[in-house]
């Protein structure tokens, strides 16, 4: 069960563009990795809020195994959430490409945003 917070982040419907072919260059190119101002960085890829730390952490082995820079964040409040992100990338077009990325070969519904 996959809880995302963000109601306002624009979904994008899957189209006929997410081709075979689309996906095979797409998978060619490296996943960006952080701007070197990494610690600089404004904008994450958020791409997914869980309540168990254990699916987050086996969410971002998956993804560290496949070269994202990734963290887990926990939440406090009532409900103890994860929230699992990608970066930081110091201006928000490799925060786009990123969560592009993440959309057609991982199949997440992630959007960008700054923490």
């Amino acid at each position: 069960f996959f809880l995302y917070l963000n109601a306002d982040a624009p979904h994008e419907p899957c189209t006929r563009a997410d081709t075979v072919d689309a996906r095979r260059s797409a998978a060619a190119a490296d996943p960006p990795a952080p701007s070197a101002d990494a610690g600089g960085g404004v904008f994450v890829v958020q791409v997914m809020s869980v309540r168990g730390g254990g699916a987050a952490e086996h969410v971002k082995a998956g993804l560290e195994a496949k070269g994202y820079p990734v963290v887990v964040e926990p939440m406090r409040g009532p409900v103890a959430l994860h929230h699992v992100r990608v970066g930081p990338y110091a201006d928000r077009a490799e925060a786009e490409l990123a969560s592009r990325r993440l959309r057609t070969e991982e199949r997440f519904r992630p959007w960008v945003t700054q923490p």
